[in-house]
Parts: C-alpha cells; sequence; structure tokens
C-alpha cells in the first residue's frame, strides 16, 4: 500500500491527531484534520516527555526544538511530607543518553502543530464531530454535530482524546472509569524554592494529599519555572473554589513550606487549571477502516506521565502499519496487534499504582511509605523502574525497541 494514496480523516487536534496527521501526510496521503476549536492550542501545564515520546519526535525532525524549550530531567524525588523518601527512580541505569524531558504543553503542541502543516494537512476548524458513519465499511464517514456527514475518507481516525464524543457514540460508556481524584494545574516560578530543577519532585501526606513540582523550562527572564500541581478530589473541587485562596495555599504551604515563594503569584483560584483523568480501556479498532489513538483509546491516571508518550508512540506506528501492509484493515489489524502489550503494560500499573497515591484507602499509603523506598534502592529494581518510567517497559520481561518505532 506505499504507493497508494488514500484520503485520511483525523479528528482531534493534540498529540495523537497532529502527531498522526503528520507521519500520514509525509507519506503522501491527503490528511484532514478536523478540530472543534476555531484556534486549535494546548491545554493544560506542562508534562513529560520520555525516551519513547522524544524517538518519535526525533523522526518529527522536532526533537531539537522542545529539547530547547524544555528541562532535561535525571530522575523522580518522591517524600512524604515530613520528608522520608518514597520514590526515587533515575534514568541513570538505562545509560547516559536516557533522560526525562519537562516541557510546557504550548511548546510540544507547536512542535506536532509545525511538522503537521509543513507536511501540508488539511484543517477543519470549528468542526465538532460526534461520529463516524459506515463504519462497517470501507469508507466511513465524518458526521457532525447536526448529523450531517462531510464525506467518506478511506480511513477514519479518533484521536479527540479521553472524553471523546465518538468514542462514546459508538461504545457508550464501555471501557471508561472516571477517577475520583483528579489536580489543579499552574506554571509557577521555581526561583528561591530551593528545589532541584533536575528533578520531578512530589510530595506525599497519606492517600489524599498528592503535589508536585515538573521543571519545564525558563520565562522571559531565563529563571526556572515548573509545572506544580495539587492532587483533588472531583467532588471537592466546588468547595476548593469557595475556599479562600489564601486558606489553600496555607494547606500547601503546611505540607510543603519551600514552595512559598512558589505560590506568591497566585492570587485566585482563577490561576489554576483543573483536571479530570480517566482510565479508558477499549479495542481501538471500530471497523475495516476505522480507528481510535491516544488518550480516545487508552487513557490513564498521570501517576506514570506517559499520555502524550502513548500517543506519539500510537501516531508512528499507526503510520508505519500503513505503510507496510497490503490493505487498511490488515493495517489496522497489525495496529492493534502491535500496540497491545504496550499499552496494556501501562494501563494495568496505571490501575494498580494509582490508588497507592490517589484514593480514599489510607492504608495503602502506609504500605507506599514503607515499601516503595526500599523496592527503589534495590539493584535488581532500579533499572525496572527505569523502564517503566522511561516508557519503554512492555509487559514483565520486554522492552520496547525504539529503533522499530518508524
Amino acid at each position: 500500500m506505499a504507493t497508494r494514496s488514500l484520503d485520511i480523516a483525523i479528528v482531534g487536534a493534540g498529540t495523537g491527531g497532529l502527531s498522526t496527521a503528520a507521519f500520514l501526510a509525509r507519506d503522501g496521503h491527503r490528511v484532514t484534520l478536523f478540530e472543534r476549536f476555531e484556534k486549535p492550542e494546548a491545554v493544560g501545564s506542562g508534562l513529560l516527555i520520555q525516551p519513547t515520546g522524544q524517538a518519535v519526535l526525533s523522526a518529527l525532525g522536532k526533537l531539537d526544538d522542545v529539547l530547547a524549550d524544555g528541562r532535561k530531567l535525571v530522575g523522580i524525588d518522591g517524600r512524604t511530607s515530613p520528608g522520608l523518601p518514597v520514590l526515587s527512580i533515575s534514568y541513570a541505569p538505562l545509560g547516559d543518553d536516557f533522560f526525562g524531558l519537562g516541557l510546557r504543553r504550548s511548546s510540544l503542541f507547536n512542535a506536532v502543530y509545525s511538522a503537521a502543516s509543513e507536511a501540508g494537512v488539511e484543517f477543519e476548524l470549528s468542526r465538532e464531530i460526534i461520529g463516524f458513519g459506515n463504519v462497517d465499511g470501507a469508507q466511513p464517514e465524518i458526521m457532525d454535530k447536526s448529523g450531517r456527514s462531510l464525506g467518506a475518507f478511506d480511513v477514519a481516525i479518533d484521536a479527540s482524546g479521553t472524553f471523546s464524543r465518538i468514542r462514546t457514540a459508538h461504545l457508550g460508556d464501555h471501557g471508561m472509569n472516571v477517577f475520583d481524584y483528579g489536580a489543579v494545574w499552574a506554571t509557577l516560578p521555581m526561583k528561591d524554592t530551593g528545589l532541584n530543577t533536575t528533578h520531578l519532585h512530589q510530595r506525599f501526606r497519606g492517600t489524599r494529599l498528592m503535589a508536585g513540582t515538573l521543571p519545564i523550562g525558563c520565562d522571559e527572564e531565563s529563571e526556572p519555572v515548573a509545572a506544580f500541581f495539587w492532587s483533588l478530589r472531583r467532588s471537592e473541587f466546588e468547595a476548593w473554589r469557595q475556599t479562600p485562596i489564601d486558606e489553600w495555599k496555607a494547606e500547601v504551604l503546611a505540607a510543603w513550606p519551600e514552595l512559598d515563594p512558589m505560590l506568591m503569584p497566585v492570587r485566585s483560584h482563577e490561576d489554576l487549571t483543573h483536571a479530570v483523568y480517566a482510565d479508558i480501556n477499549v479495542e481501538p479498532v471500530l471497523g475495516p477502516a476505522t480507528v481510535i489513538i491516544g488518550d480516545s483509546a487508552h487513557g490513564t491516571s498521570p501517576q506514570l506521565g506517559n499520555g502524550a508518550n502513548l500517543a506519539l508512540v500510537d501516531a508512528a506506528v499507526l503510520a508505519k502499519c500503513l505503510r507496510s501492509s497490503s490493505s487498511v484493515s490488515e493495517a489496522l489489524f497489525s495496529y492493534a496487534q502491535a500496540r497491545r502489550t504496550h499499552v496494556l503494560t501501562y494501563q494495568v500499573m496505571s490501575a494498580y499504582l494509582t490508588p497507592f497515591f490517589q484514593s480514599n484507602y489510607a492504608p495503602l499509603g502506609w504500605v507506599r511509605d514503607l515499601t516503595f523506598g526500599c523496592l527503589c534502592s534495590l539493584p535488581l529494581m532500579r533499572k525496572q523502574f527505569a523502564l517503566i518510567l522511561s516508557g519503554l517497559k512492555v509487559g514483565p520481561f520486554g522492552r520496547l525497541d525504539l529503533s522499530t518505532l518508524i
């Protein structure tokens, strides 16, 4: 199928949609990307690009751009609020070339958006797509919110994110579990905090309090900034909004006093963004020419920080399968097979690890504090934790081969 040009529709101008569009347009396909907003842009503060995501960005020719904007990280330092070590994970066991990249979401968006634009992707903006028509046929249709068809395509790809209306239209709530805990986020200065800018820092108190700082680059004055996040139950969000901001800041500082300089710019609740997370686990292939990718197919909690990285890998693998298969249906089947074990590995770990950090089960916090630090110090476990963090873990004993992605 390498010589056949396909008409491909992609819904969603996020990380997965834009990177997939860029790869497919580069392969000579006619790619139309539908986005519900008038102007696509990044949502959120920061994220951690792992070696898996870095490999894909390198293939897109955009790794140097994001390296210039972000901050190289050597590991994670997670502690209880009194300072007891809980998580100490380093990339070092994998080699000197492995690191995490703390990055503004806007920087990642700009990189993949420019890759798609340069490849000749056609953008259809202000198009709210609610489903696919003729999913059992060889040419699925793109249906807008009025139920009107916007055309038939050789391939239809849903990359519209965790709360995809397309997935819900075809599968309902099957495979979706919204987490009880979310977070509030903001980009804040790290100056005068004393925090090391080479680590993702986290603080825990039981399983109900979790905070973190992810270095993501510098501000206009070349001072380091971080994505700050604070765990929050969905049911308590409105109560949080009604609490005076200074009272909330005092609660944060009681758990993590070093953040006093960081929180000074926070004047109101509007300075922070609320995020809700869900576990998504659905079969990605809807029909012979219809597929779901990224968070729409396999959203997880943010504990392992791999949502964007999994979506980038999805993009590279899907393009490779379409490039090397004899038909669209064969390509989508190959894609589902190729991604199954890697994705499942992180879904399982997310499901089992999240309650140790965000839940109402206090005893899990005691178990975490007593055991995780010891596990991280065991020589046999250091490389395994590094593989998990890097996004390279595949099943109990496997490792993703980055050279095979493209």
